[in-house]
């Protein structure tokens, strides 16, 4: 079992969980002795928290998060009180909670999580008490910022949340109204409209005196309604997101404040449905109307009712509205008079593309209501409009004739408002960004024209923002406005249209939390060639940048004016520039000040040869750069991106056969069939142009191959123009194959799981989804590359092509049984540091679809205990540590540092292979690689039969393709590795079967005759 995490945090330092108890208790317990004993010692006692934990059978894969997740909270906790939700979660818990810290308590379970909840508050011992889900992942600074809202005497206290997974649109747009995006700071509900999403549990905080004394209860706020008859994950109306408890709680007591930043990440499906499954919503359709009528009567008159109707038009029956093409005959039926009672009153819907799909059901038009639901969905919420004089028109190509000038498509004044965002504000220069919702600025070619409320004020300048939408452009603007103003009201006009934010130019700064004096203070930043040149006071060479791991990335050099932090990194023996992302600069003693004129200047963009960086304000101080591709201006955002889209389809330009565009992964590296593809190509034709898409400037492209960055205009021309698409993944919408096009889709793993047809019903997808991925896949292929015909006739099967396949072999395996295979396995382990006696074991779990965040990124499933296994096998062993590719790099270390080495990051996976002595795998398709390169495979499936039955599936029987023990534990894998000569004479006859089954043609060859054919369907190419 794994150590069980400490609870107890002060600000950024943790102390042990016993001298909190002892220091606090008799003050906690709120006695006239303990808090004579707290006064005496002239130590004040925070106002602790009591956080319940509500866990359910479906959070259970994720209790060790939420566990860690409690233990990295920054503010002093009183207890946390584990409520479990069944009597089989209760007896999973018991050997789970902590007994060397008495804060731990796991109480009796409960038959619904609104009796825990209820049970939960009713024994808690905090001056607060906050409820979380285990599946709910609360920032370490979460309690601590909620806290520290309450200090203008509020008494419940909410703050923004984000969702995990595919965002679910109707919290989304619940949370953004909640919470609009302009709002920073903390400030009082009463200063905006009420609406549903102030009603959600998550990160509320509530004072326990006042939920006791206003005898507030879950379970009598929901016993008297209706309960979902299916799985409440696909219930549009959650209880845990709409509770009518605090509904009556806050209408009874206003006394509350909100913390308009994320600070809890929420997963509305408890974190257990596959990522990207569309089950359809209609099963939910009748106990939703039977909740959505007991509630109408719920809220108490006024502000709370309206917010709840409009709740219920804008998000709860838009959820419906959206996947209309899955609606049954009866559902329908009762559908048409909902929508026009609750959504066609004027005023009732704030959506324009839901109250005309209102209006086309309510008047039983059916495919043009799926029609425009279909397009709003693929449009990602964004609305096409047109100015016409004072009117700004929803504009979608879809609407029928007989509606494009109807009332309802004409956007209000509240539909459109003008919103301002404060950039920075140094002396009489202001920069800022401003927008009008749903209005493109450069619509028609007319340029927007700007105006300031103050005789004093002048615009400077504007260009269009990096921050705009994909067709509503904001516009960054620069202007001279006096010192002693605190507000300018920016005035925008398109046409006819004019709009007016009032910005606040003093914004009040976040709070920061107690830190460290690190000793060293950040006067100047700027940039030389690929390096941050730093100038202040203090040792400034003790700096550093680190990734959100705390991982150095580079550190500082002494400088003439300071000090010099290069922007690049070794990674496994080669320099190359920092990857994207956002990392954090960090002295050796702390987190470094920046003096009020740095800060000032915050954000500051700067652009290297190799990057673009963007310096703001950490969130405890600081400073964090986000390292991101150097694009030019209008290449950045979704805004130009559209632009860059729209050209690409729209004009017509003559391929060039003598050019062959490469990319896998989406520009992550240069790796699988594709690259042997590309230098044998380059050995037989020198003279064709061959042009590699990278993400950004730190990925490995072979030599005589061009880079161009991905979204870059280049890269748009290149796949416009190249006579051959090389590529692993599948393509954007957007894409179209030209007409003589190759496209020549590698794929990037034995076909072995579900996928095509068969993942796509697995996965409940809708016909319009459906049609959406056979347009970024199937449809754009000119000929796929499969291992064998028999693997032909399952890519065949599964998504209906019957294009041209080169079927005998992979190029990527060729290196695995090459002659010069054994000094590639002597170079990798030399570079990992691996001596000839010691055993490597790679252990490369595949992503699990149910622990997935996003798209292209999950949680890492460690079904293996890495460190235990490395202690148990020893200094002879190390483990490779291979994530998959949407797995970040696990930053996994055993006890020794050298026993476990993590390989995530490495750019070449059959190197890693060759250096491997025995593997330790699950259900990759790598299993195939590692078979055909005679190394033997334990088998880690403790969830077969669970990952058997989800969205993935196998296209045959994942026990014939395993030649090696499938185990369950930790210790299981263990006993095999240790007796690796046992493992290998066991298994040598079953990897060799498999090897004639499944890998028939991989005689070194399979390059050449992809390259053979490849040339073949290039004629115009020359020799």
């Amino acid at each position: 079992m794994r150590p069980r995490p400490r609870l107890a945090r002060v600000g950024a330092r943790a102390l042990p969980p016993a001298v909190w108890w002892r220091a606090y208790t008799a003050a906690l317990r709120g006695t006239p002795a303990g808090r004579d004993a707290a006064a005496a010692s002239g130590r004040r006692v925070p106002p602790l928290v009591t956080i319940v934990l509500l866990v359910e059978d479906r959070d259970l894969p994720w209790w060790e998060r939420a566990r860690a997740a409690v233990a990295a909270q920054t503010w002093p906790l009183r207890e946390v009180l584990i409520a479990p939700v069944g009597a089989g979660v209760g007896v999973a818990l018991r050997s789970e909670v902590a007994d060397d810290d008495p804060r731990w308590r796991l109480l009796p379970a409960a038959p619904t999580w609104v009796e825990a909840a209820d049970r939960a508050a009713r024994t808690a011992h905090g001056h607060w008490i906050c409820w979380w889900r285990a599946c709910d992942v609360p920032a370490p600074e979460a309690i601590e910022a909620l806290v520290a809202a309450s200090a203008g005497g509020a008494r419940v206290v909410r703050a923004r949340w984000q969702q995990r997974g595919e965002p679910v649109r109707w919290l989304a747009q619940a949370q953004e109204r909640a919470h609009p995006s302009d709002d920073t700071g903390i400030r009082p509900v009463s200063e905006r409209p009420w609406t549903v999403g102030d009603l959600a549990v998550p990160a509320t905080l509530v004072e326990t005196a006042l939920w006791r004394g206003r005898r507030c209860s879950f379970v009598e706020a929901e016993t008297h309604l209706p309960r979902p008859a299916c799985d409440p994950s696909s219930t549009p109306a959650d209880p845990w997101l709409v509770a009518p408890a605090l509904a009556r709680l806050l209408a009874a007591d206003p006394a509350s404040a909100v913390v308009d930043r994320p600070v809890v990440e929420i997963a509305p499906e408890h974190g257990h449905r596959a990522f990207g499954a569309t089950p359809s919503v209609w099963p939910a359709w009748a106990p939703a109307l039977a909740r959505w009528a007991a509630l109408d009567a719920t809220w108490p008159a006024g502000p709370l009712a309206d917010a709840w109707a409009r709740h219920v038009a804008d998000e709860a029956l838009a959820a419906f509205l959206a996947d209309l093409e899955r609606v049954d005959a009866d559902s329908w039926a009762s559908l048409r008079p909902e929508a026009a009672r609750r959504l066609l009153p004027p005023g009732r819907s704030r959506d324009v593309a839901t109250r005309l799909v209102a209006l086309l059901t309510a008047t039983g038009r059916r495919p043009d209501a799926e029609s425009l639901a279909i397009a709003h969905r693929r449009e990602e919420g964004v609305v096409p409009t047109r100015v016409d004089g004072d009117r700004v028109i929803a504009a979608w190509p879809e609407l029928p004739d007989d509606l494009r000038d109807h009332p309802l498509l004409v956007l209000d004044d509240a539909e459109t408002p003008a919103r301002a965002r404060l950039l920075r504000r140094v002396g009489d220069l202001v920069d800022l960004d401003v927008a009008v919702e749903h209005l493109d600025l450069a619509a028609d070619d007319r340029p927007a024209e700007l105006d300031l409320d103050d005789p004093g004020a002048e615009v400077l300048g504007a260009e269009v923002s990096p921050e705009s939408a994909r067709r509503q452009a904001a516009l960054r603007v620069q202007a001279r406005v006096p010192a002693d103003r605190s507000t300018i009201g920016v005035g925008v006009r398109v046409g006819g249209v004019r709009r007016v934010a009032v910005l606040d130019l003093t914004p009040s700064p976040a709070p920061e939390p107690p830190r460290i004096d690190a000793g060293v203070t950040l006067a100047t930043v700027a940039v030389e060639g690929d390096a941050l040149m730093v100038g202040g006071t203090g040792d400034l060479t003790t700096l550093r940048l680190l990734d959100d791991r705390d991982v150095p990335l580079a550190s500082a050099g002494p400088a003439s004016n300071g000090a010099c932090l290069p922007l690049r990194t070794t990674l496994f023996g080669r320099e190359q520039p920092l990857p994207d992302g956002v990392q954090r600069l960090q002295a050796a003693a702390g987190t470094p000040l920046l003096t009020p004129e740095l800060e000032a200047r915050l954000p500051l963009e700067l652009r290297t040869p190799h990057h673009r960086l963007t310096l703001r304000r950490g969130p405890y101080g600081g400073l964090q750069v986000q390292v991101a591709a150097p694009l030019a201006a209008d290449e950045l955002g979704p805004y130009h991106q559209q632009r860059l889209v729209d050209r690409y389809r729209l004009v017509e330009r003559p391929l060039d056969r003598r050019t062959v565009y490469f990319e896998t992964y989406v520009g992550a590296s240069a790796t699988d069939s594709a690259l042997p593809v590309h230098d044998e190509l380059r050995r037989r034709r020198p003279d064709l142009r061959t042009v590699w898409g990278i993400a950004d400037h730190s990925r490995w492209t072979p030599p005589g191959a061009e880079r161009v960055l991905l979204r870059s205009a280049d890269w748009y021309d290149t796949i416009a123009t190249a006579g051959a698409l090389v590529l692993n993944t599948d393509v954007e919408l957007w894409f179209r194959r030209r007409e003589g096009q190759v496209v020549l889709q590698t794929f990037h793993g034995y076909p072995s799981k579900g996928m095509g047809r068969g993942q796509w019903e697995a996965k409940d997808h809708p016909p319009s989804r459906i049609a959406d991925l056979r347009a970024r896949g199937v449809d754009t292929w000119g000929v796929i590359l499969t291992p064998t015909p028999e693997m032909t006739r399952h890519y065949r099967e599964q998504y209906d092509y019957d294009g041209p396949a080169f079927e005998h072999g992979y190029p990527r395996d060729d290196a695995l049984t090459a002659p010069d295979a054994p000094l590639t396995r002597s170079r990798t382990r030399a570079l990992l540091g691996i001596d000839d006696d010691r055993v490597a074991v790679l252990y490369a779990p595949t992503w699990r679809e149910q622990l997935a965040v996003r798209a292209r990124r999950a949680e890492f499933a460690d079904h293996l205990d890495v460190a235990a296994a490395a202690q148990a096998l020893g200094e002879r062993y190390v483990l490779l540590l291979r994530g998959h590719r949407f797995h970040r790099p696990a930053g996994v270390r055993g006890p020794a540092g050298a026993r476990v080495v993590d390989v995530t990051a490495y750019p070449e996976i059959n190197d890693l292979v060759l250096a491997a002595d025995a593997a330790v795998l699950d259900y990759s398709s790598l299993r195939f690689d590692v078979a055909l390169a005679g190394v033997p495979s334990v088998f880690l499936v403790p969830d077969l039969e669970e990952y058997a039955r989800g969205t993935r599936q196998f296209l045959y029987p994942f026990e014939d393709s395993a030649p090696g023990p499938l185990v369950a534990s930790t210790g299981e894998v263990v006993a095999h590795l240790r007796d690796l000569p046992a493992l290998r004479a066991a298994w040598t006859p079953a990897i060799e079967a498999f090897n004639a089954r499944y890998h028939p043609y991989q005689d070194g060859a399979a390059t050449a005759r992809v390259v053979d054919g490849l040339l073949a369907m290039l004629p115009d190419a020359g020799a």
